[in-house]
């Protein structure tokens, strides 16, 4: 994905300040970003992987996506999420909803009324999906670069 990588550390001090912009954020830079991200950190995901973390629902991609507790066959943004689970679409940039129970910010969309727990779907080097618990620091690390919807 990164052309040079001998200039990776470059592309990251100029993603970095790019980041942040408002506007840059509207574009599909975003994902090669997240990428150059990933690459420095060691967590590079294949082409064809990328092209195929998109919502299943809406068909949204290169955002933070959920997947079902126990299933990788589905993926919801955080808008198709929230709407399935019966709750507004609060979750914050970081990927985090506030829990309307004890308030705290959890980066699962829960709903016992709905009986659905999503979870942050994060694809391994081979296409398969980390358990929860079992995400390396990169792989969090690229989920969290990704933004948490499209303007």
């Amino acid at each position: 994905m990164i052309p040079n990588p001998d200039k990776a550390h470059e592309i990251l001090e100029v993603a970095s300040k790019m980041w942040w912009d408002p506007e840059i954020r509207k574009h599909d830079l975003v994902m090669d970003i997240s990428q150059a991200l990933g690459y420095l950190r060691g967590y590079v995901l294949p082409p064809e992987i990328i092209a195929a973390y998109r919502c299943t629902f809406c068909g949204t991609e290169g955002v933070k996506l959920w997947r079902a507790i126990h299933s990788d066959r589905e993926a919801w943004c955080s808008r198709c999420g929230t709407a399935q689970a019966g709750l507004p679409d609060t979750i914050n940039e970081d990927g985090k909803l506030i829990d309307s129970i004890d308030g705290r910010p959890s980066d699962q969309i829960y709903s016992s009324k709905q009986g659905l727990n999503l979870l942050p779907y994060v694809p391994t080097l081979d296409g398969e999906t980390w358990g929860y618990t079992s995400v390396p620091p990169e792989g969090c690390l690229w989920w969290k670069s990704l933004p948490t919807r499209k303007p």
